[in-house]
């Protein structure tokens, strides 16, 4: 050995080498094993809307989810258990004219067993594509991979939960703590669309809700219900620029469309006028050497790279700022939209919170058109009450499963003839659960048309109504700049 050589400290390499195979491989094993189970946030796949007519062929008793006492927050009712569930299996003709042999996805309680007897017919939906990946093969005996849904005219059918085993993921199985009609996909899942391959589209009407709404109604509207407590002085905006204020109070949204990417573009213009700057006045070695003076040392590459890489950040940059113009006309006319049809609703705090982190709660609410008479009012805020304090409906609140629904309308509880109520999960802005808890009005207005197709979003836009000392601070500050100009 060289006097001068330095022993290799070879123990430490060894450690630091297993350390870094440990990690990626438990990266990659990771992705892999994920990859196999599958994803419950990624769409359904696209759904044949043209309903098939399916023949009852066999039923298996439908397997229950892993875990599922332990993902529950709340206790379930205690009626609910024991509840035997069942998965049917059917035979139906597919778009291409195939054969198809599938379970329905809705899994049936035994109850409902009699309208789905060997032979019975029914109408279901299929996937187009329903081979994935996770499927596993058929066996005599077992129930068909494939799924389908039951269509819109089976409505009134009890369902006790789904099995969608294998569509989206290896195992997506959920069982309810009592049967309910309706389908637990239609208005309440999103499928995949030729406009929308990654979020998809909830398509629909939601029909299938947690807790007899229908029965909480009928009882409520036969009795007497104690007097709402509502604000009668009915906030309206008195112009498209004070809806904008409504809409972002505090600047945020503004920032994002205008300051932000108007900063991004200032920072590569500046760097792009100092290496002009540094060329024409001082030409050096650096990055403002002269690109075409053939006696500049160190490497021209560098001084190319810098320059390029320099314009790309700006064209990257100009690219976003014209991106979010467009979006800013978009929030203009939704503005425009809102001022024009928005209607003033008042809200008061609901019996159900939400979780938040570190043990907080944050409010819902219970929301009432203000052009309805307090009678009426007082009796769907009082039938609101009683279904939200329902453990059922807490449970399914708690566990994920309506956290795609901010607005539920009380057309779709309680019936078409009740209208002019709805649950807000929870109003737009900024600050603590006792700030938004203080506030009384909220702006509902129906989703616009955009080039001629109606929004695919069925619930209504909420407008956070500012406090009184915050809207009169707006219109204060809106009719002093109108009248400076």
């Amino acid at each position: 050995m060289h006097p001068d050589a330095v022993a290799v400290p070879w123990l430490e390499y060894v450690i630091m080498g297993l350390a870094i195979g440990g990690f990626l491989t438990f990266v990659v094993v990771r992705i892999v094993v994920d990859r196999r189970r599958g994803s419950t946030i990624d769409p359904l796949p696209r759904l044949d809307r043209d309903p098939r007519t399916a023949t009852v062929v066999a039923m298996h008793p439908a397997l229950q989810p892993r875990h599922a006492r332990r993902r529950m927050r709340r206790p379930a009712p205690e009626h609910t258990e024991n509840v035997d569930t069942w998965l049917i299996e059917v035979e139906y003709i597919d778009a291409a004219g195939h054969p198809c042999r599938a379970c329905l996805a809705d899994v049936i309680p035994t109850s409902a067993l009699d309208r789905f007897s060997m032979g019975a017919r029914c109408r279901v939906y299929g996937f187009e594509a329903p081979h994935t990946r996770f499927q596993m093969d058929a066996t005599p005996g077992a129930p068909a991979p494939e799924r389908c849904l039951l269509a819109e005219e089976h409505g009134g059918v009890q369902r006790v939960g789904f099995d969608l085993d294998g569509v989206r993921a290896r195992s997506e199985r959920q069982i309810w703590p009592a049967p309910r009609s309706g389908s637990p996909f239609l208005g309440a899942m999103a499928f995949v669309t030729d406009n929308d391959r990654w979020q998809g589209e909830v398509t629909g009407r939601r029909t299938s809700f947690p807790g007899d709404a229908r029965a909480v109604w009928t009882k409520v509207s036969m009795e007497r219900v104690p007097p709402l407590r509502r604000p009668h002085d009915v906030p309206r905006p008195e112009s498209v620029a004070e809806i904008a204020k409504w809409e972002d109070p505090d600047g945020f949204g503004r920032t994002e469309l205008y300051h932000a990417p108007i900063f991004w573009v200032c920072l590569p213009l500046a760097a792009l006028g100092f290496l002009i700057w540094g060329t024409i006045t001082d030409p050096g070695d650096g990055w403002t050497a002269n690109l075409f003076d053939d006696e500049a040392t160190g490497n021209p590459w560098n001084f190319w790279l810098v320059w390029v890489g320099v314009v790309v950040w700006l064209l990257i940059a100009i690219g976003v700022l014209l991106i979010r113009v467009a979006v800013a006309s978009e929030v203009r006319a939704d503005n425009q939209w809102i001022y024009e049809h928005g209607v003033p609703w008042t809200i008061q705090l609901s019996p159900y919170a939400r979780s938040g982190a570190e043990g907080e709660s944050w409010p819902t609410f219970i929301a009432t058109d203000h052009r309805l008479s307090d009678e009426r009012a007082a009796k769907i805020h009082a039938a609101f009450r009683s279904w939200l304090s329902d453990a059922e409906v807490q449970w399914e609140l708690d566990s994920g499963a309506l956290q795609r629904r901010s607005v539920i309308r009380s057309e779709e509880l309680f019936g078409d003839a009740v209208t002019g109520g709805c649950y807000i999960a929870s109003v737009p802005g900024f600050g603590s659960a006792d700030h938004f808890a203080a506030h009384e009005w909220v702006l509902l207005t129906e989703p616009r048309d955009r080039d001629g197709d109606r929004d695919t979003a069925d619930e209504p836009i909420v407008t956070t109504v500012p406090l009184e000392e915050k809207r009169q601070k707006i219109r204060r500050k809106l009719r002093a700049k109108s009248a400076g100009r």
